[in-house]
């Protein structure tokens, strides 16, 4: 059934959607089945940060852009249809303000995800610290963000690493 709506759609829309496209792919690898072909797709946290950094919005959360905006909607926010119907609503408003922009499940929007000039001044600043703070710093970001160690750590590089381990 879902893969119908796969092949059938043009594009998808949603509120920070990559989330939702990465658990859907987990439960298919976990049922056994091929990963999904995800159709592209508009983000409105994309649509909505790109009026926040311009200060025409305060927030990107789709509760805040709700209010701020005056969406009235019907039922319970979280609520899957409602969500539908305000994600809708907010996309036909931001539209007017921002360029649609296409996403893929490979080449997501993601908010967490780091750019390229944010990894290195993150690398730029690591190796100002000294020892202890670079030790300290890769512990956390191992914990709360593995997949950001990963793209840092190649940046620094396998020698940079060995150091600091074997320090």
């Amino acid at each position: 059934m879902l893969d119908r709506i796969w092949k059938t759609n043009e594009f998808l829309l949603g509120q920070n959607l990559i989330f939702d496209l990465r658990f859907i792919s987990k439960e298919y690898i976990q049922l056994n089945l091929s990963e999904p072909v995800f159709p592209k797709y508009l983000d409105t946290k994309h649509m909505g940060n790109s009026l926040v950094k311009e200060g025409k919005l305060k927030s990107s959360s789709m509760d805040n852009r709700c209010k701020e905006l005056d969406i009235k909607f019907k039922g319970n926010a979280h609520d899957a249809l409602t969500d539908c119907q305000r994600t809708v609503t907010m996309w036909e408003m931001l539209q007017k303000y921002t360029p649609q922009q296409f996403f893929t499940h490979k080449e997501p929007y993601d908010p967490e995800h780091l750019t390229v000039k944010e990894v290195e001044n993150i690398v730029y600043i690591f190796f100002k610290m000294n020892l202890s703070s670079k030790q300290s710093f890769l512990a956390a970001l191992i914990m709360d963000h593995p997949e950001h160690f990963i793209r840092i750590s190649k940046v620094i590089g396998e020698d940079g690493m060995s150091a600091i381990a074997r320090a």
